[in-house]
């Protein structure tokens, strides 16, 4: 009977006021806009569930993800079991594991199989919601339990106004799900006059599903940036164990395959994707790996390239702009400095190894990310 939410101050209240354009209130139910005794004869339990699929947040007000590194996205979902006087009893989120083909209808629907399998297994346990349903099971006439969603396909599929189609396998799931609970409620009251319906909402009355969804996907996208971080400080650490060590020892990790997993991945934002670039390109001037600053230099330039696509708000000074160019510039020189050459001809003078490490400073200030704080707490 616990909210299932570590922190639920954080959600907003509930506004389950419904008015139309004019601003007066609709005829509608709504749930908070009926007297509370009605309410109680209405519907005894409301699920509401939320399902999204979206990409990575930015952490930088502005800044969009390239579309050339967009992956299917990162898909939660959430439920939450309120009382009849719009009290919180439960809420739960979880990620959805990705695979090809994934849409938001998918989330919707695992949403929907989550918010009904909590409902089932509330109602099975002595929790808060089974004893309110057994205590108020004779103040309901039908429906008992109203499920409320912001997708109207959903919605319309399981009031059978439309048909599945390519979600037929979770349509079924939902389906057994909603006989079960009916079927358990009914043998709880005795009566069998025990029925769950569906009600589609305007995404304005979802806001606390929204937000755990969000939080959810907050969370994925901040794992995903500890784990590279993570792997960063492993090869780090192995490095400066080799070179103490008495013996040199094979490294699973390298540069190229850390700068690699920061350019492709498609669960960091762009300005962690930016931080990540600027901190192996550090290292990969002290280990004068020429392959990584290569592909660095590469992607300093496409950034400067496509700045004023990506960041969309004012930018007239194009500061940015052209530091992205002079770092890939400056790194690009450093990539083809080859042994035996000339002393002239390799790598950067001093002077220009200082602008080149200041400028990779102010972009890791600009960019930089809190690695053990997610940011979706200053949010």
């Amino acid at each position: 009977g616990r909210c299932c939410c570590s922190n639920p101050r954080q959600f907003p209240p509930l506004d389950r006021s419904l008015r139309c354009s004019s601003g007066a209130k609709s005829s509608r139910w709504c749930g908070a806009s009926f007297p509370r005794e009605m309410r109680l004869s209405l519907a005894l339990i409301i699920l509401q569930f939320d399902g999204s699929l979206r990409q990575p947040s930015d952490r930088l007000k502005g800044l969009a993800m390239d579309p050339k590194r967009l992956g299917i996205g990162i898909g939660t979902c959430s439920a939450a079991l309120l009382s009849c006087d719009g009290e919180l009893i439960n809420l739960t989120s979880k990620q959805i594991p990705p695979f090809p083909g994934l849409t938001s209808a998918h989330a919707e629907y695992e949403g929907l199989l989550l918010g009904l399998g909590t409902l089932l297994a509330s109602v099975r346990e002595d929790s808060r919601c089974s004893r309110e349903l057994k205590t108020r099971a004779h103040l309901c006439g039908s429906p008992a339990i109203t499920v409320q969603g912001d997708c109207k396909a959903v919605i319309d599929q399981m009031n059978y106004k439309s048909k599945p189609r390519m979600m037929e396998t979770n349509f079924k799931q939902a389906v057994d799900l909603k006989d079960r609970i009916e079927k358990e409620c009914n043998c709880a009251q005795g009566d069998g006059n025990f029925t769950i319906s569906f009600e589609h909402i305007p995404r304005e009355m979802n806001t606390l599903c929204d937000e755990a969804c969000q939080q959810a996907a907050c969370e994925k996208q901040h794992e995903a940036e500890l784990a590279l971080w993570d792997l960063i400080q492993k090869y780090q650490s192995s490095h400066s164990k080799t070179n103490n060590g008495p013996r040199k020892s094979k490294q699973k990790l390298n540069l190229s395959s850390l700068l690699k997993e920061a350019l492709n991945s498609p669960l960091i934002c762009s300005s962690a994707r930016i931080s990540f670039v600027c901190e192996l390109t550090d290292l990969a001037m002290d280990a004068k790996d020429t392959a990584t600053l290569r592909d660095a230099s590469g992607f300093f330039f496409e950034m400067s390239r496509r700045w004023p696509k990506l960041y969309y708000l004012d930018d007239s000074n194009q500061r940015l702009k052209m530091t992205f160019k002079a770092v890939g510039r400056d790194v690009k020189r450093l990539s083809e400095v080859q042994p035996g050459k000339r002393k002239k001809q390799q790598g950067l003078t001093k002077l220009e190894g200082d602008e080149l490490a200041a400028n990779l400073q102010v972009l890791t200030l600009v960019f930089g990310i809190n690695k053990r704080q997610p940011y979706y707490l200053n949010l």
